[in-house]
């Protein structure tokens, strides 16, 4: 299971893509769409800067938590080590085809 939070400053299309840590496989994506509300249209720019220097502080506070979960700190260990390998080995009896 994995949990994420992505702050966006424009509208648009964006592709949020999480890679499999150890893996080769290729990452998880999906594609999100945009949208500023209408209420949002009509804000004074006084409203508009308060809320660009909350989203800025949310915005680095996301990169602390992504560093915390590639790297991990000393209270948690990183994903790749905390996340179970699903690797498996099959033995196939016989001369090969």
């Amino acid at each position: 299971m994995y949990i994420g939070q992505a702050t966006v400053m424009q509208e648009g299309t964006y592709q949020l893509a999480l890679p499999i840590p150890g893996g080769n496989e290729e990452p998880l994506s999906k594609y999100i769409q945009v949208r500023v509300p209408d209420r949002e249209r009509t804000r004074s720019d006084a409203t508009t800067h308060c809320s660009h220097q909350s989203q800025k502080k949310q915005a680095a506070s996301i990169t602390r938590q992504v560093e915390t979960a590639i790297r991990g700190d000393k209270a948690t260990p990183p994903l790749s080590q905390a996340i179970k390998s699903r690797a498996e080995i099959k033995l196939v009896k016989g001369r090969p085809g």
